[in-house]
């Protein structure tokens, strides 16, 4: 933050999941939370094949600012959609962004109302 510690001021926030913390923001096209993590977060003991791909090459830079948050590289978040002929998750994307400047991007291969828009990010 800028020196004044106006928290309630802030787009970014954390969150646990599970026996580790990321962070989130508001996503309004979902209606819900997307989280990151910071290169610098070690891997966590006992996650499953799922969340250890959200570890493994999927550590993002953020700016550091709670207020105006750019992040790096673009958020991808998916849902698993079936199973393939061995059993595995199949995934699509639901919301594919940038975080800039306390911005959303929305891409174009979002699967909601804000697709192709940017917006301000909600205070948390």
């Amino acid at each position: 933050m800028d020196g004044s510690d106006n928290w309630n001021e802030m787009k970014i926030s954390t969150q646990e999941v599970g026996s580790f913390w990321e962070f989130v923001f508001h996503c309004p096209g979902c209606g819900n939370s997307h989280g990151f993590k910071t290169s610098s977060w070690p891997m966590p003991e006992g996650l499953n094949e799922h969340m250890q791909g959200r570890f493994r090459g999927n550590n993002w830079t953020w700016n550091g600012d709670f207020e105006k948050p750019t992040v790096a590289p673009s958020l991808n978040v998916q849902r698993e959609i079936g199973k393939n002929e061995k059993g595995e998750p199949l995934y699509e994307t639901k919301c594919h962004s940038f975080v800039e400047d306390g911005n959303i991007r929305f891409l174009g291969d979002c699967k909601h109302e804000l697709v192709n828009q940017t917006i301000p990010l909600e205070v948390f």
